[in-house]
């Protein structure tokens, strides 16, 4: 799911309640100072601030005179576009060194989610590469360190804390050197959300800075201000006072997707000029995203036009995921055309071998037979000489003075005859 659909989702309350009664306030009605009675109204109840909502009525008035606007629905279009303006359109990050250690104080009032946002947050930097390690700096709030300690270890990070009641400076102290010698380079510290107390809160937290400047100089880059949407108007009072006190350089803006009162974002960013990094946009360990404000203003008061957007999104969503696939089949269909490949050629060289192999073979068996041959010949030769010779010496024998030699040689002929049998009646 794309940021566009997931701040949709979270927004949905708020588009139900303030928005709609927003947009409402336009149907059917003429410009005049009801109007923008009315207006004034519904944006302090959808808790833009005070400050912000007559800011925000007085921008409207002066748009009707410069644009000439007649009808109500034309300060539909207007007060979107105000609200745009005030928001801006930048993509909220950190400016995060991989290289060097980048320390990030996380404050905020007890039950506002502080805990649990830095558990998301240390998920979040952790998939984009980044080591990082938490420090447990509230030492005051009972079994604070426990639940940090639960959050480490379902992200996969190191805890440094000390018991209950310790200085939360010294806790920096040990966090700052146990980052350095495990080569971490985020560090993000959680503090004590002590309010009733501004004085106290103010004193421990400088305490908490100076041991960063003089054991890391240079290392802060965040103080996180988190906030509950639920609370409405009290978000903004804590924004007020967190921000006098601690130098607040962004917020997180937790449980967006359970209010109907998402509309604090925009007094926030009007009042204090006060950034919103993240925003928590469901409970999974995975629902903190980075905020931007285009994507904010476009869920807040999305319409059909809106819900087009979003459909078009979910298609594009589809569209990588098959691209995805089709990429997948391509390198599998290349590695199939390579095993064919590479079995090709085996089998041409294991062709080549063997064909090697059997005419080496005809080549020893012709000459075996050859040699047997030879061999053949020259026992036949020497039989026919045998047999010429034997001829030769009975037409030489005396036939009648030496019988007993004639019957002698008769009697051997056969002899002979049954070698030469033998002979060729073993070579078939």
């Amino acid at each position: 799911m794309g940021l566009f659909s997931k701040l949709s989702d979270s927004l949905s309350k708020t588009r139900k309640g303030f928005v709609e009664k927003l947009f409402d306030s336009f149907t059917g009605k003429e410009i005049d100072d009801d109007l923008y009675d009315e207006l004034e109204e519904l944006l302090i109840q959808g808790d833009v601030g005070v400050n912000t909502a007559v800011d925000l009525v007085e921008r409207l008035r002066e748009r009707e005179k410069r644009d000439k606007l007649k009808y109500a629905e034309q300060l539909k279009d207007a007060l979107v576009e105000e609200i745009a303006e005030i928001m801006g359109d930048e993509v909220a990050s950190f400016d995060l060194d991989k290289d060097n250690l980048n320390i990030i104080l996380v404050v905020g009032v007890n039950g506002v989610g502080k805990t649990t946002s830095i558990g998301k947050i240390a998920n979040l930097l952790k998939s984009e590469g980044h080591k990082v390690i938490l420090g447990a700096g509230d030492t005051f709030r009972a079994a604070a360190a426990e639940q940090l300690k639960v959050w480490g270890d379902r992200v996969g990070c190191d805890v440094i804390s000390h018991q209950e009641g310790a200085d939360p400076a010294a806790v920096v102290f040990d966090a700052i050197a146990a980052a350095k010698s495990r080569k971490c380079n985020v560090l993000i510290v959680d503090t004590a959300g002590r309010l009733q107390n501004k004085s106290n809160l103010m004193n421990e937290l400088s305490k908490m800075r100076k041991v960063i400047d003089r054991e890391a100089p240079g290392c802060l880059k965040e103080v996180l201000l988190v906030l509950d949407a639920t609370t409405g108007q009290n978000a903004i009072s804590q924004a007020k006072i967190f921000g006098d006190a601690t130098g607040v350089t962004g917020v997180v803006l937790t449980k967006l997707d359970g209010t109907a009162k998402g509309g604090v974002v925009i007094g926030i960013r009007s009042e204090f000029d006060l950034p919103v990094k993240l925003i928590g946009t469901g409970e999974a360990i995975d629902n903190m995203e980075y905020f931007d404000a285009k994507a904010f203003g476009k869920a807040l008061f999305s319409d059909e036009e809106s819900l087009k957007d979003k459909a078009e999104e979910i298609i594009e969503d589809i569209k990588e995921e098959v691209a995805e696939k089709v990429e997948e089949l391509k390198e599998e269909v290349a590695e199939l055309k390579q095993d064919a490949a590479e079995f090709k050629a085996n089998a041409k060289v294991e062709m080549a071998e063997l064909k090697q192999e059997v005419q080496a073979e005809a080549a020893n068996l012709k000459a075996n037979v050859k040699e047997e041959v030879q061999e053949l010949k020259e026992d036949v030769e020497e039989f026919i000489a045998d047999v010429q010779d034997d001829i030769a010496d009975l037409m030489d024998a005396p036939q009648a003075d030496d019988l007993e030699d004639a019957e002698e040689t008769v009697e051997e002929k056969p002899r002979k005859k049954g070698f030469f049998s033998g002979l060729f009646g073993g070579r078939k």
